[in-house]
């Protein structure tokens, strides 16, 4: 089990992390919390950027999900003022099929996970014709999946489609 600790470690043997009784120094965790924000907020910062410059690009688009957050069910109270007004919540934005579409041909076309994915297959298997067998290191390029014509035509998926 992993403990954490307030305190830097008194000997060296707290190092080794392959111990079972490992425990994080303050710094480690302090380390830890400021990857997990910063990486949080890069990707989502990101992520936004692009939708924002596609929604700018495309204002059919934009007027298409203004028109589909105007028919949101939600219930502003008696009165019409900023305080009282209600915001979805996932349940509500889950069933917005076009918000989907658009979020989703936003991370296809400028996906934000990594340049380039690496996975060992577990088992053998055969994907399209091609036999991978157990242990096989495979890489994929993310961009020549996500504007592969093969996968996305007939439509050009050098274009923005939603």
């Amino acid at each position: 089990m992993l403990q954490v600790m307030a305190e830097e470690p008194i000997n060296d043997e707290m190092q080794d992390s392959s111990k079972a009784n490992y425990q994080l120094t303050r710094e480690e965790i302090i380390s830890n919390i400021l990857i997990f924000m910063v990486a949080g907020y890069e990707t989502t910062s990101t992520a936004l950027a692009y939708a924002t410059y596609e929604l700018a690009r495309h204002p059919e688009v934009l007027q298409k999900l203004q028109t589909e957050i105007d028919q949101l069910p939600l219930s502003n109270g008696d009165r019409s003022d900023e305080e009282t007004k209600e915001y979805p919540d996932y349940d509500v934005v889950a069933q917005m099929p076009y918000m989907d579409m658009f979020v989703s041909e936003v991370l296809r076309m400028y996906p934000i996970a990594n340049v380039a994915v690496q996975r060992s297959a577990f088992e053998d298997t055969i994907i399209q014709g091609i036999k991978i067998e157990k242990g096989t290191l495979v890489h994929a390029d993310v961009y020549s999946v996500h504007y592969d014509r093969d996968l996305w035509g007939p439509e050009d998926p050098n274009q923005f489609h939603c």
